[in-house]
């Protein structure tokens, strides 16, 4: 059975014109099998396939190339909702550990950065409640979809974290009595399909959400620019992204692996890759109660 051990590592590290450092985290020795467990976007009939998206990506950076080259852009070259004016609008950093729950994650993530605009406050929400506690059958097997999770955070709405923690050993606790009065509420979403529009809501609005394609070297990213050089796909997964750069030609994302993981839990990864490109989920606003 295969492991991601140090051989594969200097595999990785063979290969000419890499843009990024891989390195030995916390995933090393790990078997396969336990790491398809991180791959928890789950794709239906009605939905782009994983091989479908990364075709869509390339074809979607191709066509917004060539409209950069042929007329002026109305948004900057780079953004960063780590820094904005200063500021980081980005909550830490969590850890899904070895549970299909990435797309809670990559969700709320997007979230937290629409609502703290608006308080100012950091809010941690819970992940473990739209993941554990929202109907349908997705568990830590089998994962999840994007607009089922959206739906839910607007027309539920989710708890602070410190009210109803994520614990995969306690699965099923129980939300606190009148939890209802203290969730946080989307009051919309939009799905964007250009890599124009991706880059102007990033600029001007928050985050997206998105999924691609986890291949088997990506779990070793230590920094720089990923692009997929070696190893098998395991399976799609959620991530939010949080900026762009256009001298770098890569989007910025922020994962949920620890910030032991990547660039203290982000990592950048080259525009049409893994059909990052292809759709992506941006939340209109954002209702916090009290």
């Amino acid at each position: 059975m295969f492991k991601l051990t140090e051989e594969f590592l200097k595999e990785i590290g063979n290969f000419t014109n890499i843009k990024w450092t891989p390195t030995l985290n916390l995933f090393s020795g790990l078997l396969i099998d336990q790491l398809k467990s991180l791959a928890g976007f789950h794709e239906d009939e009605n939905m782009l396939t994983m091989e479908q998206r990364e075709e869509i990506a390339k074809e979607n950076q191709v066509k917004h190339k060539k409209e950069r080259e042929e007329l002026p852009s109305d948004y900057p070259v780079k953004f960063s909702w780590l820094d904005v004016d200063g500021k980081n609008y980005m909550t830490p950093v969590k850890n899904q550990g070895f549970c299909s729950s990435c797309v809670a994650f990559g969700s709320l993530a997007a979230v937290e950065t629409m609502a703290m605009k608006i308080s100012g406050k950091i809010e941690n929400l819970s992940e473990a409640q739209l993941f554990f506690g929202s109907p349908g059958d997705h568990n830590c097997k089998t994962g999840w979809k994007i607009d089922p999770a959206l739906k839910f955070i607007e027309s539920t709405g989710v708890v602070p974290e410190s009210m109803y923690p994520y614990n995969l050993e306690n699965r099923n606790q129980k939300l606190p009595e009148n939890w209802e009065k203290s969730v946080t509420k989307i009051t919309g979403y939009e799905t964007l399909t250009t890599i124009t529009d991706m880059k102007k809501w990033i600029s001007t609005k928050g985050p997206l959400i998105t999924a691609m394609m986890l291949n088997l070297d990506f779990l070793f990213y230590g920094k720089g620019i990923y692009h997929h050089v070696i190893g098998p796909q395991l399976g799609g997964h959620c991530v939010c992204v949080v900026g762009y750069n256009d001298d770098y030609g890569a989007w910025l994302c922020k994962n949920s692996w620890s910030d032991h993981w990547g660039e203290e839990g982000y990592f950048w990864i080259e525009y049409g890759q893994c059909g990052i490109g292809a759709e992506m989920w941006g939340i209109n606003g954002v209702l916090t109660l009290p």
